[in-house]
C-alpha cells in the first residue's frame, strides 16, 4: 500500500524517502526522533493524538541537545503531523513518527537536518497480556556524554543487546538499573509501580527518558482511581514488593507487567490501570481530552 508521509514541506511517498549509506546519520548514528500515539475514538471516524505539543517540545529539546538547527517552527510540524495523520486508511491505533537526520557526509556539518513525517501501525506491537522482565546484567549509567532526554537513535543499539538477551531468556522486555542499582527503564518504555494509593515512576535525573507518556497515565490514574503520580528514585525491591507495575510509551500505550526475572507480580490494579488509559486515550472517558488534537479522517470509510 502506498504510504504518504511529509519531508521537509510536502507530502510525498514514504518509499521516496532516501539516505546515503555515507551520510552522517549512518555513519555517525545523527539521528533525532520522537512518536506519539494517535487513537481512534468509538466511531473510528477521528483519530485522537495525545499530546502533540509536549511531543513536539521535546523532538525539538532532542534536536538542539543534538546540535540540530531544526528549520521548522512548532506549528508548522504540527501542520504537517495532522495532514499526514488524516490520510490514515485503517481503523486502529497508528504511530506517528517524526525523524530529523543528519544527510550530509561530515561529522560535524552545521546544514538544517532532513525532517520526516510518517506513521507505523501500532497493533501486536506488545502481546496482550501481563509482560515479563529480565533485569540486565550491566548497569545503565544515568550520565552520558549523550544525555538520556536526547531522544536519539544511538540510546538503542546498547538496549537492542540487552533486549535480545533478555528475549533469550524467555522474558518480554528488559529492566535496566544505573551505576547507582537504582531501577530506571526498559528498553523502548517508562516503568511505574503502584504502592498503595501512590503511581512511582523514577524522576529524569535517574537516567530515564523524560516520558510523555508516563505524565499521560499519571492524568488518569488520578482522575480515573484516585491515585497519586510520583517520581522518585526506585530500588528493585520497590519493584519486587509493589501492588503492581506497568510499562508504557507511545507506542505500548500501558501494559501490566506480570514478572521480574523469576518474581511475579500482582497486577489486577495494574490491569485496572490500563484500562482506565485505554478508554480514555479513545475518548470513552474526558481524562486526556485536554491533551488531545483530533484530526478527523479522510479516508475512514465509517458510515
Amino acid at each position: 500500500m502506498h504510504q504518504e508521509c511529509w519531508r521537509d514541506g510536502r507530502l510525498t511517498g514514504l518509499d521516496e524517502v532516501r539516505l546515503s549509506i555515507d551520510s552522517a546519520a549512518m555513519r555517525y548514528a545523527q539521528v533525532v526522533f520522537d512518536g506519539c500515539a494517535a487513537v481512534a475514538d468509538p466511531t473510528g471516524t477521528t483519530l485522537r493524538i495525545l499530546d502533540l505539543p509536549a511531543h513536539l517540545s521535546r523532538f525539538r529539546r532532542s534536536c538542539a541537545g543534538l546540535g540540530f538547527a531544526l528549520p521548522w517552527a512548532p506549528d508548522e510540524l504540527a501542520e504537517a503531523v495532522v495532514a499526514v495523520t488524516r490520510r490514515h486508511h485503517g481503523r486502529g491505533a497508528v504511530g506517528v513518527r517524526l525523524f530529523a537526520y543528519a544527510e550530509g557526509e561530515g561529522f560535524l556539518d552545521d546544514a538544517s537536518p532532513g525532517v520526516c513525517v510518517f506513521l507505523r501501525p501500532l497493533d501486536g506491537y506488545a502481546p496482550n497480556r501481563p509482560l515479563t522482565l529480565a533485569t540486565a546484567d550491566e548497569p545503565r549509567p544515568a550520565y552520558t556524554d549523550l544525555p538520556r532526554w536526547v531522544k536519539a537513535t544511538a540510546h538503542y543499539a546498547g538496549a537492542r543487546r540487552a533486549l535480545l538477551r533478555a528475549r533469550r531468556a524467555g522474558r518480554d522486555d528488559v529492566l535496566f538499573r544505573n551505576e547507582a542499582g537504582r531501577i530506571t527503564e526498559t528498553s523502548r518504555a517508562s516503568l511505574l509501580v503502584l504502592d498503595g494509593d501512590r503511581l512511582l515512576s523514577p524522576p529524569v535525573a535517574e537516567g530515564v527518558l523524560p516520558g510523555i507518556t508516563r505524565e499521560l497515565l499519571g492524568i488518569v490514574a488520578k482522575g480515573a482511581l484516585g491515585l497519586t503520580p510520583e517520581h522518585r528514585p526506585l530500588t528493585p525491591a520497590d519493584v519486587l514488593t509493589a501492588d503492581g507495575a506497568l510499562l508504557c510509551s507511545s507506542s505500548l500505550g500501558a501494559a501490566a507487567v506480570g514478572a521480574v526475572d523469576e518474581h511475579p507480580l500482582p497486577h489486577d490494579a495494574a490491569i485496572a490501570l490500563v484500562t482506565a488509559f485505554d478508554r480514555a486515550a479513545r475518548g470513552e472517558t474526558p481524562h486526556l481530552d485536554d491533551v488531545v488534537t483530533s484530526v478527523r479522517l479522510t479516508n475512514s470509510g465509517a458510515r
